[in-house]
Parts: structure tokens; C-alpha cells; sequence
């Protein structure tokens, strides 16, 4: 039979272990979320920056054929631009 003074350090070491690898599995656990919550914004921010130039070149697109078509209009009836 073990000495009672032998179980207790068996037990405390066994309980430490416990402690460290809960704490290396949160540490864990937090460091992916953070990675992935970084990457996720990151994708988000080019999705809109990608939206806003769609977007904005359909605007320069729309005014460009606009002004292109007063233009040719002006130039018809002799007016100046």
C-alpha cells in the first residue's frame, strides 16, 4: 500500500496537469477565434471595398455615356459644350 504523503503528491500532481491542460486548450481555443475573427473582417472589408468600386465604376460608366451623348448632341446643333 502507498504512503498516504506519496497519493498526495500523486494527486496534486494529476490536478496540475489537469489545470495546465485546460489552460493550454483555452489559450488555444482563443487564439484560433481571434485568428478567425480576424480573417473573417478582413474578407468583409475587401467584400465592401469590392462592392463600392462595382458600384462606383457603374456610376462613371452611366455619367461617361451621358455626357458622351450631350455632347454629340451639342456638337449637332452647333452649341458649344
Amino acid at each position: 500500500m502507498m504512503p498516504v504523503r506519496r497519493r498526495n503528491h500523486l494527486r496534486l500532481a494529476l490536478m496540475l496537469l489537469i489545470i495546465g491542460l485546460v489552460a493550454v486548450s483555452y489559450w488555444a481555443s482563443t487564439w484560433v477565434a481571434g485568428n478567425l475573427l480576424s480573417q473573417s473582417l478582413t474578407r468583409r472589408a475587401e467584400e465592401k471595398a469590392q462592392t463600392v468600386s462595382l458600384a462606383l465604376e457603374s456610376l462613371i460608366a452611366a455619367q461617361s455615356a451621358n455626357h458622351g451623348q450631350s455632347y454629340r448632341q451639342s456638337q449637332q446643333s452647333g452649341e458649344k459644350p
